[in-house]
């Protein structure tokens, strides 16, 4: 009977003990705000070359929606959660939309200096985003296309005014 009960006391102890534990791990991980020690500043949703380029894809497909600074979890979702990871916290820069309905036409990104470097990540976020079904335009924000241009690129994605 001691040896019962003196295992049940260890078996609780061992409980609580993991309990503990669990709790300050838990604790530790909480985001720093929660415990008083951050602090925050507002920022632009959009650089001002972006929003000169939203001005553009405004004026070029009026008759659509845009939308910039769409998290790719918007766009994209997966059965492999390995791959989550992978777009889950990444951002595009406009994504176009068919309204009504809100259908996805084109998927916009504003090619910057920074992304000379990352040309194989482009290159994967790009094909991530076409199994999908999605049209990707790239832009230099060094060139930057013509209304026209901008305009005759996102009907030939399958956009249709009017609809």
């Amino acid at each position: 009977m001691y040896a019962l009960r003196h295992s049940l006391y260890q078996f609780i102890a061992v409980l609580a003990l993991f309990f503990a534990v669990a709790l300050v791990i838990t604790a530790l991980r909480l985001p720093s705000v929660t415990r008083g020690k951050a602090e925050f500043a507002a920022k632009r949703l959009m650089t001002e070359t972006e929003v000169l380029f939203f001005g553009l894809l405004r004026s070029a497909v009026p008759e659509f929606h845009i939308f910039p600074q769409v998290a790719m979890g918007a766009l994209l979702s997966t059965n492999d959660w390995r791959n989550r990871g992978f777009f889950s916290q990444k951002v595009v820069d406009f994504v176009i939309c068919q309204a009504p309905g809100m259908a996805v036409i084109a998927v916009v990104e504003l090619d910057d200096w920074s992304h000379d470097r990352k040309s194989e990540k482009d290159r994967a976020r790009d094909q991530m985003l076409a199994s999908a079904g999605y049209v990707t335009f790239r832009w230099d924000c060094r060139a930057l296309p013509t209304i026209d241009e901008i305009r005759s690129a996102v009907l030939s994605a399958g956009a249709r005014p009017g609809l």
